[in-house]
């Protein structure tokens, strides 16, 4: 049988590949395997070496893609809640406003606008530190006891304090704040209505023939110097016999929340 060129070379390769192996198995290239692969050991060492360290550039490349996209997505999400705020704070401000414009043209007050500036702790109590806004007037034109309102005629303070150009206002819920009120229910039971705790409001002294009950609403009953009358202070939250008198006691929740107060107005003249 003729073979060709390329059937000849076949077996040719065949046949050494078989010697090869055959040779291997009785270790004769042994010693020359050895020094072969001692020879190429560094440059192995020096291919992988620089494969990991190919590996890891891109690897940190990547990953430092990511945390930048990361950090981007993180500043626009920030940048937006911020921008949220701010145009809640403006419509909730706005809001307030025109309560406050709608009261004033609904009553004949003397008004001074001021803003809440800051807090400081004077007579044991937090005061808020107010601003004029209006440039017609200045500190000289305010006085201690001045109510200090918000929105519809919602009593948040008095005056308390006016030195070296401050003023300093006392919320309605300050420890040391009194104000004469009239509870509005069928016998419109009058008393003085107390900060407690600088969270809530108490009235004492209330007759326990009088009934009072949950939801009752408490305006200032006028009977002060600089209080107009008819100022809406809270609601009754809850009625309690006072254990040390034989008067009940009239837990009331506040109108407004004197933390969340950003602008006022003070009642000059009424």
């Amino acid at each position: 049988m003729h073979l060709g060129l390329k059937g000849k070379s076949f077996i040719i390769a065949a046949a050494a590949l078989v010697l090869l192996i055959f040779l291997h198995s009785l270790e004769l290239f042994s010693a020359v395997e050895k020094i072969l692969f001692r020879a190429s050991s560094p440059l192995q060492k020096r291919f992988y070496s620089a494969g990991i360290r190919t590996n890891s550039f891109f690897d940190k490349f990547k990953a430092g893609n990511d945390c930048g996209e990361i950090d981007i997505l993180k500043t626009q999400i920030r940048s937006l809640m911020l921008q949220n705020s701010r145009l809640k704070l403006a419509a909730e401000e706005n809001k307030i406003l025109k309560k406050e414009l709608s009261f004033t043209r609904q009553h004949k007050y003397d008004f001074i606008g001021a803003r809440i500036m800051g807090t400081d702790s004077l007579y044991n109590s937090p005061l808020l530190i107010l601003e004029i806004e209006n440039d017609e007037y200045s500190e000289k034109d305010v006085e201690n006891n001045m109510p200090v309102i918000v929105e519809d005629g919602i009593l948040v303070g008095k005056i308390a304090l006016v030195k070296e150009n401050r003023i300093y206002m006392m919320p309605t819920t300050a420890a040391q704040s009194a104000v004469a009120a009239t509870i509005l229910n069928k016998d419109y039971t009058m008393g003085v209505a107390e900060g407690e705790l600088n969270l809530a409001i108490i009235m004492r002294m209330i007759p326990q023939s009088e009934k009072v009950k949950s939801g009752d609403i408490i305006v200032t009953s006028g009977l002060e110097t600089k209080m107009p009358k008819g100022l809406l202070l809270g609601t009754v939250s809850k009625v309690a016999q006072d254990q040390q008198t034989p008067f009940n006691i009239a837990y009331v929740t506040p109108l407004y929340n004197p933390k969340r107060l950003s602008s006022v107005l003070i009642i000059r003249k009424y």
